[in-house]
Order: C-alpha cells, then sequence, then structure tokens
C-alpha cells in the first residue's frame, strides 16, 4: 500500500553546489552520501548510466515535498516532465485523463477541482498536490533529464503497488533491486506512467 510521497528527483551535475543552493534557500540536508552504488536495473531510464551516483535529500523548512538531488555525472538535453511548488508538484503530460486515471488507481490520490490530485498522508510531509497540466509533443524524458525527472512514493508492499502499476498501464518497470541509503536497507523498483513520467517506489526493510 502506498503510505505517502517520499521526494521528487532534481537532476544536478554540481553536486555540493546545488546542496549549497538548497541550504540557502532554506532547506535543511536530511543527509547527502556520494559515490552511492548505481543499480543496472536503471540502465534503460538513463541517458548516461555511470556505476555510482550521488544522492542527498534536502527538506523544506515550513513544509512542502522534499527534494532529492541526484548526480548521474551528466544532465541529458531533454527537460524533465515535473516541476515543484513547495507543497505542489506540477506534472506535464500529454494526457491529462489517462495521468489522473493512474495517480488514482495506482497511488490513491483524490480528485480536487480542475486536473488537481491531493495525496494526504497521517504524515504531513508525505502529502502532496498534483497538479496535471497538459503539454504536447513532450520529448522521452529520463531520470537524468534536466529539472525533477522523478516522483517517489513510500510502499509497505512493493510487490502489490508494482502489480497494481502494471494493471493500470505502467511501462518499463524495472526489477526491484537493493540500495542502502541514509543507514537502511531499501528495497527499490521504478517505471514509467502510460505517457512517460518516471515514478519510484521505495519500501523500507527491516
Amino acid at each position: 500500500m502506498i503510505l505517502g510521497i517520499d521526494h521528487l528527483a532534481l537532476s544536478v551535475e554540481n553536486t555540493d553546489a546545488v546542496a549549497n543552493q538548497l541550504e540557502a534557500d532554506g532547506f535543511t540536508c536530511a543527509f547527502m552520501e556520494y559515490g552511492v552504488v548505481n543499480s543496472a536495473e536503471k540502465k534503460m531510464l538513463l541517458d548516461h548510466y555511470q556505476p555510482t551516483h550521488d544522492i542527498g535529500v534536502y527538506k523544506p523548512k515550513k513544509g512542502g515535498v522534499s527534494l532529492e538531488i541526484t548526480n548521474h555525472g551528466k544532465i541529458a538535453d531533454n527537460d524533465a516532465p515535473y516541476l515543484c511548488h513547495g507543497d505542489t508538484i506540477e506534472l506535464f503530460t500529454s494526457d491529462i485523463q489517462a495521468e489522473k486515471n493512474f495517480f488514482k488507481k495506482v497511488f490513491r490520490f483524490k480528485e480536487l477541482d480542475g486536473h488537481t490530485l491531493k495525496y494526504t498522508s497521517p504524515v504531513p510531509s508525505w502529502s502532496a498536490t498534483v497538479k496535471i497540466t497538459e503539454k504536447l509533443n513532450i520529448k522521452k524524458n529520463m531520470l537524468d533529464s534536466k529539472g525533477h525527472a522523478c516522483l517517489a512514493f513510500l510502499t509497505n508492499n512493493l510487490e502489490q503497488d508494482i502489480q497494481a502499476a502494471v494493471t493500470a498501464g505502467a511501462k518499463d518497470i524495472t526489477n526491484s533491486f537493493k540500495l542502502f541509503l541514509n543507514g537502511r536497507n531499501l528495497e527499490v523498483a521504478m517505471f514509467r506512467t502510460p505517457t512517460g513520467a518516471i515514478c519510484e517506489l521505495i519500501q523500507i526493510k527491516a
């Protein structure tokens, strides 16, 4: 079951420069790790795969979505589909209805007015609003695309939620892979929504 939103990933080339800028903007560093093993399962979602990458998570001071800065060594020459507006994430898509249906079925979002969806968690920092905006002729985005490239969710049953995503039309689904990060053992899988946005599922293991 989906527990909430963990973070929105931001592609970077200069890890420390972006980290310093986020701290100057009022974000607090939850952790920063360099040279983390980069699973080969992600190759199909990257323009430029390398065996290690830098990962850090920064939390906003006054609520909102946590940002993960991810350095894959090089940023691809295309734009990512997400934008961050505090506690609202904007997702650009060529098919608004398809994305709305997917987010409601797989991630348990509730529809508000217009093309805005909301997930409310008992943990406030895991809640978020997603505004879905139409944009035609979107290029295929990758994990190392310029901007916010991936939206990550916490789950307590990775296998079950991956199957729900498959049933709802997910594609480019990775096999699950293990990651040790910030002192925790994680099991992770990634996929594309029906219109191509990349999402990540994270289960914290004992």
